[in-house]
C-alpha cells in the first residue's frame, strides 16, 4: 500500500472525540492493555482500519451507552458498533458474541484468525443463537486479512448468509 492510499483510508477514522488520557492509559497499561494513543485498541484500529478501507466511517466513541457500565467502541457510519478480535477455538464466536451484550451497540464485528474455518464459525454462531438472546441487532463475522477468505452477516432473530471459500 502507498502512504496516500493509507492516509486516505485513515481520515476514515475519527478518534478526535476520544483524546488521549494519559491517567486512563497509565491505569490500563497496567493490567496489560493494548492501547493506541487515542481510545481504540490496536485490534479495533485494525478492525476499524479494514472498515475504512470498504468506504466505512468510524468515529471512536468512549460513549457509557450499555447497561454493562462499558459503551460500545466506535459509531460506523453512524450506527453504534462494538469490535471484537478473537482467538482461534470452538466457542470463539460465541464468547465473543456473549461479549459484545450490555454496551448499548446495535452492530458488532467480530475478526477472527485467517486460519479460522467459516464452518466452525458457523457453528459457533448457531450454538450463541440457540441458547442466548442479544441487545444488539447485527452482526459481522470475517476472517482477518485472508483475501479469498469467507465473511457470515445476519441479523438477531433473523437469518445469515456465508460468502467467500468454505461457506
Amino acid at each position: 500500500m502507498n502512504r496516500n492510499y493509507v492516509e486516505e483510508i485513515a481520515d476514515r477514522i475519527d478518534e478526535s472525540e476520544t483524546p488521549f488520557d494519559e491517567n486512563r492509559f497509565k491505569t490500563l497499561t497496567k493490567v496489560g492493555s493494548a492501547l493506541t494513543t487515542w481510545s481504540l485498541s490496536n485490534s479495533e484500529y485494525a478492525i476499524a482500519f479494514q472498515l475504512a478501507q470498504v468506504g466505512s466511517h468510524v468515529k471512536a466513541t468512549l460513549d457509557d451507552g450499555g447497561k454493562s457500565g462499558k459503551g460500545f467502541d466506535a459509531w460506523v457510519d453512524g450506527v453504534p458498533s462494538e469490535f471484537k478480535e478473537t482467538k482461534p477455538g470452538p466457542n470463539a464466536v460465541h464468547d465473543n458474541m456473549r461479549k459484545s451484550n450490555g454496551k448499548g451497540a446495535v452492530r458488532t464485528y467480530i475478526r477472527m484468525p485467517d486460519d479460522y474455518s467459516a464452518k466452525t464459525a458457523m457453528a459457533s454462531l448457531d450454538d450463541y443463537l440457540r441458547t442466548r438472546s442479544s441487545d444488539f441487532q447485527e452482526y459481522h463475522i470475517w476472517a482477518a486479512g485472508d483475501p479469498t477468505g469467507w465473511s457470515i452477516s445476519g441479523t438477531i432473530g433473523g437469518g445469515y448468509k456465508c460468502k467467500g471459500h468454505g461457506c
